[in-house]
């Protein structure tokens, strides 16, 4: 209900702020943004007003609008992705103004957020960045979430589906595995607010320990304007431990000027096996004779007019409205994701909600608000392990043809449907709240504050079904049982970061930045069960007469981080940076003091030296970054711990448990990169080119302890060492009609 409230109250303050209700001051500007080559117009390219903090985004028509200008000239600024930033001097109240952007494959003057303290070109940077134009690919391409705006579109980026469900989602490996025992996701924030990204959720419907939800697709595709990934230690440095697997960081859109702009999305589509008849063999066996039998039980099943698996429906209904003024900018939106999976058991039934408020009540001051939220229940069929439709289904025996279980391996499809009920209800809110100063020309500093919190009720239901009592594949399992487990996350990121630029000389710039960042994660789960129901019907836990259990847990990490960094360019195309961060972690041991992570990097923009005459090579940059960042124990193994047993005379007491470890300190990751970024044939052709070599040391590791020193099994401590090293090349091209 506090979520729900939230977004209600923003929606409200939205209205008020439509631009309808802001009386304009000063002069206006107005146009269009288009592509010189097809004159076609360009949307969502960011137009702002040199020295202010005005921006605007362009609409479907590319338009744009600025109110409250002053004096008589201003410059513009436009920036998009796939063109080549533009800057023009244009009369405060022309209407007509007219801004071409001419096409690239090669990004350098584009602005990332990510891995800097503050927003700064690509080609400053001397690490590679991946920069996702979601809201460009969502017109494009048929997407279904997170996962799939990341599959294919970054070089070293893996996406490793979990099942063919609907609901289930992906592990995530950037240039490949680095930890033997800890995660190797990367970091997930979303607009500057560290979340939830935990690959493997729900209940596990895998039977051997494994749930296949992920915490990525909890977010809205038709939200996200953009999508920045850093890769390794060389460019997550002044994100520090728990950094050295990367970090994708999801930015929303924000709204553009102008009047509301509104947005009706209605996608229509079916999920379903692909190439069944490929998927499932024809297998044989022996019959009692000894005579080879065998049987295709998907033929079989098309035969008889039954199928195995069906055609889900997937529908997608999302409304949206943005609009605003140079002072205030607003994105409202809603939407129902309904999805039926290939198995009748399987389906998803998801509600999202977004607000995302900006506001600049002057060119120093401009405050972020922005809210989302998700809920609704995925539903998982049974597989391996439990058995389920694939299982019996590939594995047919055609000596059960003449039996009850009509040739499959084991149960029938329609009895998995019937034992086994997989559900996930989901509750989730993510927001945040931004403060930028810009006191002076020279200075800018920023607060960021946000949560992000999780609430999963996960159930795996099996009803009394007595006319599978008999059934060996089923047995106690078709006698009821249920198994309740309510997990709350909670994620909360304070962040700040203040920046200081100026020149030294005509022809040497100076940008000195410091941060402050705090995080605390709680994760809480109560858990509770009961086996066998005495009649068909019953679902509560105090309804079983078996036996029963019960656990609880709580999870708590803290950290605290402080970084400094300097970059130096000369002639804004040669850019040498350094810079240190020093982190403080509640898992370390008691120990272990606080760690420091250094990081260097340089680019050199060779294209734009005098010297350069390669007609058919217009951009070539050089660049190299060497950067360290962590991974940090899991919580609690470097802690002694104890749990109570009852003594002699029935006296309470406790008795060694964990031994765990003082000296335990984070896993670092040490990471060279080399780089070369060149556009071929005034831009028509992007290549990157990057060889990276990582080493992970301090490992994490497990080691036997003699019993006789009290405790027992493992104690965890820091050894051993893993590299990883590759290179990566993507390339970017575009069509011409032009004769070569």
């Amino acid at each position: 209900m506090r979520c729900s409230s939230l977004l209600y109250s923003l929606v409200i303050t939205l209205g008020i702020l439509a631009p309808g209700s802001l009386t304009a001051q000063g002069g206006s500007v107005a146009g269009i943004v288009v592509s010189r080559g097809s004159a076609a117009p360009v949307s969502d390219a960011q137009v702002t007003v040199a020295g202010t903090a005005q921006r605007a985004f362009t609409d479907a028509r590319g338009r744009f609008h600025f109110d409250d200008l002053s004096g008589a000239r201003v410059v513009l600024q436009v920036r998009r992705i796939g063109f080549r930033a533009v800057t023009d001097t244009v009369d405060v109240g022309d209407a007509n103004v007219r801004l071409a952007l001419d096409e690239k494959g090669l990004e350098l003057s584009q602005v990332v957020v990510t891995g800097n303290p503050a927003a700064t070109e690509i080609g400053r940077i001397g690490n590679a960045v991946s920069r996702i134009d979601a809201a460009d690919i969502m017109q494009k391409a048929p997407i279904d979430g997170v996962q799939d705006l990341l599959n294919a579109r970054a070089a070293g980026v893996v996406i490793q589906r979990a099942t063919g469900a609907v609901g289930s989602g992906s592990r995530i490996r950037i240039r490949g595995a680095s930890s033997f025992s800890l995660s190797n996701q990367p970091l997930m924030y979303v607009d500057g607010v560290r979340v939830d990204a935990d690959p493997a959720t729900g209940p596990a419907n895998q039977a051997f320990g494994s749930s296949s939800i992920s915490r990525y697709n909890d977010f809205n595709p038709d939200d996200i304007e953009s999508i920045e990934i850093l890769k390794g230690p060389a460019a997550t440095t002044l994100y520090g431990t728990e950094a050295s697997s990367g970090v994708v960081q999801i930015i929303t859109k924000q709204g553009t000027t102008g009047p509301t702009r509104w947005n009706f999305i209605v996608r229509q589509g079916a999920n379903f096996l692909n190439d069944p008849e490929g998927w499932f063999p024809t297998n044989y066996q022996r019959d009692g004779a000894g005579n080879i039998i065998s049987v295709n039980m998907h033929d079989l099943q098309a035969q008889l007019g039954r199928s195995i698996f069906r055609t889900g429906h997937a529908a997608d209904y999302q409304l949206s409205a943005s609009g605003g003024s140079s002072t205030a900018r607003y994105y409202v939106a809603g939407g129902t994701e309904l999805q039926g999976g290939a198995e009748p058991s399987n389906d998803i039934r998801h509600t999202t909600g977004r607000a995302n408020l900006t506001i600049a009540p002057s060119d120093k001051i401009t405050l972020s608000a922005r809210a989302g939220y998700v809920a609704g229940p995925t539903h998982l069929s049974a597989e391996a392990g439990f058995g389920g439709r694939v299982w019996t289904t590939v594995l047919a025996d055609p000596r059960n043809l003449g039996t009850s279980q009509l040739g499959f391996f084991s149960g029938l499809p329609p009895e998995y449907d019937q034992v086994y009920h997989f559900t996930q209800d989901l509750d989730r809110f993510t927001g945040s709240v931004q403060l930028q100063h810009h006191p002076v020309r020279w200075f800018t500093h920023r607060v960021t504050f946000g949560v992000d919190r999780t609430r999963e009720v996960n159930t795996l239901y099996q009803p009394r079904i007595d006319s599978l009592v008999s059934n060996p594949t089923f047995g106690s399992d078709a006698l009821g049982f249920i198994s309740i487990e309510n997990h709350n996350v909670d994620y909360t990121t304070v962040d700040y970061a203040a920046t200081a630029a100026f020149d030294l000389s005509p022809t040497l710039h100076s940008s000195s930045s410091a941060g402050l960042q705090f995080y605390h994660t709680l994760g809480d789960t109560v858990y509770a069960d009961g086996l066998f129901f005495p009649a068909p019907g019953l679902s509560a836990i105090s309804a079983t007469t078996g036996p029963r259990s019960n656990a609880n847990g709580t999870e708590e990490t803290k950290s605290i981080g402080a970084y400094a960094q300097e970059q130096i360019g000369w002639r804004d195309r040669l850019f040498l940076t350094a810079g240190l961060r020093v982190d403080d972690h509640s898992t370390f041991g008691a120990n272990f003091n606080r760690v420091y992570y250094p990081k260097v990097s340089a680019s050199w923009i060779m294209s734009d030296e005098p010297f350069w005459n390669f007609r058919f090579v217009n951009q070539l940059r050089l660049r190299a970054a060497y950067g360290e960042s962590g991974r940090a124990p899991i919580t609690n193994t470097a802690v002694r711990s104890y749990r109570p047993v009852t003594g002699p005379n029935d006296v309470d007491a406790v008795t060694p448990e964990f031994i765990g470890n003082p000296d335990l300190g984070p896993e670092r990751g040490k990471e060279i990169e080399l780089g070369v970024d060149a556009g071929l044939w005034n831009d028509r052709v992007g290549l990157e080119f990057t060889y990276y070599r990582k080493k992970t040391v301090d490992e994490i590791l497990q080691r036997e302890i003699a019993p006789s020193i009290g405790f027992s099994g493992q104690q965890p401590f820091n050894a051993g060492a893993v590299l990883n090293q590759g290179i990566e090349l993507l390339a970017r091209a575009r069509p011409t009609t032009d004769v070569l």
